[in-house]
């Protein structure tokens, strides 16, 4: 997880320097690809709701549910927001997906699972937790958590 990780915000990096933010970022949207020299190399593909940074901030809810940033469900009502946070939020989706082996935001119940609305409610809430019996280490639930912020000007930054 730790290598996946670290070409994300690599590739995450590279693009919001030059203007792009992706907004729908999500493992299924992740290629990773072997080099001639036998080094693994992580690709992000399917761009097709990014938005150059250097326009009006967006306002528009794109993506999924389980790994849109609440700023992003608060969007409905017009709002703009920060879409390098918002796309940084999804990176702590996918770290904690594949630390754990399930969404942050997601009931542990296969039914409330599949419930949009209530995936929405708890991501707005920003409460989640490391399950019971799943040992992480301190950095790694202090990145999570910071990554995690509900409040967007609180998240961490690639700055």
């Amino acid at each position: 997880a730790r290598w996946f990780f670290q070409q994300l915000v690599m590739v995450l990096d590279f693009c919001h320097h030059r203007g792009v933010i992706n907004r729908d970022i999500r493992l299924e949207k992740t290629l990773v690809e072997k080099q001639t020299d036998g080094r693994l190399l992580l690709k992000l593909f399917d761009f097709g709701y990014s938005k150059s940074a250097v326009e009006l901030a967006p306002k528009s809810l794109v993506g999924s549910v389980q790994y849109v940033a609440p700023e992003m469900l608060q969007s409905l009502s017009g709002n703009r927001y920060d879409g390098a946070k918002a796309d940084l939020w999804s990176c702590g989706v996918m770290l904690y997906t594949m630390l754990v082996g399930g969404y942050p935001f997601c009931a542990a119940k296969p039914s409330a699972h599949d419930d949009p609305a209530a995936v929405a409610a708890r991501v707005t809430s920003g409460q989640w937790a490391v399950p019971c019996g799943t040992h992480l280490s301190k950095p790694c639930v202090d990145l999570l958590t910071r990554l995690l912020m509900r409040d967007p000007a609180a998240r961490i930054s690639m700055r």
